[in-house]
């Protein structure tokens, strides 16, 4: 956002990425210091750089372009030995390069790869794809294989000062390709979609590519000079919500599909109206739930069965319902539970009958969205509408009324009659699953609006996975959050305790400032609903949300490591005292942890309730040390059982845990 439309007068940058959302959190926040780079920002296990945040001096952020940089190409192998493969007119050689997989505990796995010019082979052998659409025996040509500097883009872009120095990072940068959106002091704003971009015509690699032919090869790259960017513009902002990133005139091609264009429009919509900016424009900007998609749809769904409708049956209470909607998809709100139900299935019986798996035997994509849209809006005799299935010719209207039974009966089924547990949080249930699917570690039905398509576009398993406005000046202010904690032991009380701060659309204070960076973690420094900072005292950060289930969440994760060792038939004795160990050992930890936060912030002469507070908080924390000591050389003096006790416990918890960890190469 510029200047010119800000409170401030200094540019404001807000970045919010949707990704899948884990436990542990894909980022953690952190603080670089040291002479020539001050950046603030969050960034992900093993990169050597702030991925997304500011400096004293500029900001950035990053959304997915989709652009189109991978093809497979079909392959003529000379003979079963597939040692050569034909193209241009000749028989060219296959490098073979053999990769040697290490597994704890059993034989290295041997894996022969193919690679020709194109790339490597994927899926050379007759086995699943992972992904059904994939083809077997094909040459995969993705820019990610070409190699390219992007840690220096990230190093250049965290010492940035100026849009020159922006601009100089972004020239290393190939892939994945991104929408780098920036922001400084010196009040200018801007947009690359950034990356490398093979030079295609249109729709080249729409569908598998002829790889004898080398008419279907790349031919070369987009200048990056001409990558669409956009700097300063004369409305007063630029935006992202990964849409097409050009207009119609940009004379290359970057693809044939982007998201649909309602969360970019929406924000645009806001961004135009807004004036006197303020970092809580923004974060209320990145909670909107208006679904233009609704609000385009529903009122010609709610025509269409206008007169099929009875009086006085569960339809007509639920169209009563989706009258009163405002078409905002807030988690108490009963309309999106119906209308996301209602639309998809209407969707589904219109194009089915055409391009369902059951039909073409083949994995085919429904017609987009927009597509869909102007039929049902303006094409109410079009072919396509009736069930090729059936020998009766199906009308708009009947489809229409059978997918809105469909929602009700659903939604009736699942909660009972229409009420209060129509509301949308609970039918979009949306889990923060554990990163390896551990049941137990994640956290299950967070209770939160938004939905695909909405600016807020948390649903059912992603969502924003970092909020942050940063307000540039002469002293930036920055705020972020994302829906987990800076540790990834579950046993932490940071594990997960900026969760509830993400889920009701708050932010935390982050500062570049050379001084009390830990405190500025831990202070919850809050944006209200009016746009001020909330400063409480400062206290040790505790778990927000309720204590129970953070400290049954801690005496799991204690017991679930010690009894999966002791307690599966290995040594059931001593499984029966590491359990009592374990829970004395949380129990200890937790009244010393109670104690200390009941009265920090007395004065120091102040008296406990209990009289020997400080003594018992003293006592509870010399003990949990002990007890911490005795379950850490527990674990390591019968690491051996391990193994065998994971395996046995895999059976009795029906969930096969230990096999995803030896594959990521978790010991």
């Amino acid at each position: 956002m510029s200047g010119a439309k800000s409170a401030s007068g200094y540019p404001l940058l807000a970045n919010d990425p949707h990704l899948q959302l884990n436990l542990p959190s894909i980022w953690y926040q952190i603080q670089l210091n040291a002479p020539g780079v001050n950046v603030y920002g969050v960034t992900i296990p093993g990169a050597p750089t702030v991925i997304i945040g500011f400096n004293e001096n500029a900001a950035w952020g990053v959304t997915n372009v989709a652009a189109d940089v991978l093809d497979f190409y079909q392959l003529k192998f000379k003979d079963r030995t597939r040692r050569e493969y034909w193209h241009d007119g000749s028989w060219k050689p296959v490098r073979r390069v053999v990769e040697r997989i290490k597994v704890r505990g059993r034989p290295d796995r041997l894996d022969t790869v193919l690679y020709t010019h194109h790339g490597p082979v994927v899926y050379d052998k007759p086995e699943k794809p992972f992904l059904p659409q994939t083809p077997t025996a094909h040459a995969m040509r993705w820019t990610a294989h070409d190699g390219a500097d992007e840690i220096m883009t990230l190093y250049r872009l965290n010492r940035a000062r100026s849009y020159a120095d922006y601009t100089a990072a972004l020239a290393s940068w190939a892939s994945p390709a991104q929408n780098f959106i920036f922001a400084d002091n010196e009040k200018d704003i801007a947009i690359w979609p950034n990356g490398r971009f093979p030079l295609k015509w249109r729709d080249q690699g729409k569908f598998i590519l002829d790889g004898t032919n080398p008419a279907y090869d790349w031919q070369g790259w987009i200048p990056q000079a001409q990558n669409p960017h956009v700097k300063n513009p004369a409305r007063g902002f630029v935006s992202s919500a990964n849409q097409f990133s050009a207009g119609p005139d940009y004379p290359y091609y970057l693809n044939w599909t982007f998201a649909p264009y309602e969360r970019g429009h929406r924000i645009n919509q806001r961004l135009a109206a807004m004036r006197q900016v303020t970092p809580d424009s923004l974060r209320q900007l990145q909670n909107d739930v208006l679904d233009l998609n609704a609000q385009l749809m529903l009122p010609k769904m709610l025509a269409l069965v206008a007169q099929a409708a009875a009086a006085d049956t569960p339809e007509a209470k639920v169209l009563a319902e989706l009258r009163r909607w405002p078409y905002q998809y807030a988690a108490d709100a009963i309309g999106p539970s119906v209308f996301n139900l209602w639309y998809n299935n209407l969707v589904k019986r219109l194009w089915e009958d055409d391009f369902g798996s059951k039909v073409t035997k083949m994995e085919m994509r429904f017609p987009d969205r927009d597509r869909t849209n102007n039929l049902i809006l303006n094409q109410p005799n079009s072919p396509w509408i009736d069930d090729r299935r059936t020998p009766a010719k199906e009308t708009l209207p009947q489809l229409a009324l059978q997918s809105l039974r469909f929602a009700t009966d659903s939604l009736t089924r699942k909660f009972g009659p229409l009420g209060p547990k129509w509301r949308w949080a609970n039918q979009k249930s949306t889990d923060i699953l554990h990163l390896l699917q551990l049941p137990g570690f994640g956290q299950m039905d967070v209770d939160c609006g938004g939905g695909a398509g909405i600016v807020n576009a948390t649903s059912e398993r992603n969502g924003p996975s970092w909020r942050m406005v940063v307000a540039l000046g002469p002293q930036v202010q920055a705020y972020g959050v994302y829906p987990g904690g800076q540790s990834g032991n579950p046993g932490s009380p940071y594990y997960n305790n900026l969760l509830e701060t993400w889920r009701v659309g708050q932010a935390r204070r982050a500062s570049v400032s050379a001084l009390g960076q830990r405190a500025a973690l831990s202070c919850a420094h809050r944006l209200d609903a009016a746009g001020q900072v909330n400063r409480p005292k400062c206290k040790k950060a505790a778990p927000e949300g309720s204590g129970f289930f953070v400290r049954e969440r801690q005496r799991l994760f204690v017991v679930f490591v010690l009894t999966s060792v002791f307690g599966a038939g290995q040594l059931p004795l001593f499984g029966l005292v590491a359990y009592v160990v374990s829970f004395a050992f949380v129990l200890l930890v937790h009244v010393a942890a109670d104690d200390n936060n009941s009265h920090r912030g007395q004065s120091s002469n102040a008296q406990h309730h209990l009289g020997g507070g400080k003594l018992l908080s003293r006592f509870a924390q010399q003990g949990a040390a002990v007890l911490q000591q005795v379950v850490h050389v527990l674990v390591l003096a019968l690491d051996e059982y391990v193994v065998s006790a994971f395996e046995s416990t895999r059976e009795v918890l029906g969930h096969d845990f230990f096999e995803p960890a030896v594959r990521f190469g978790i010991p």
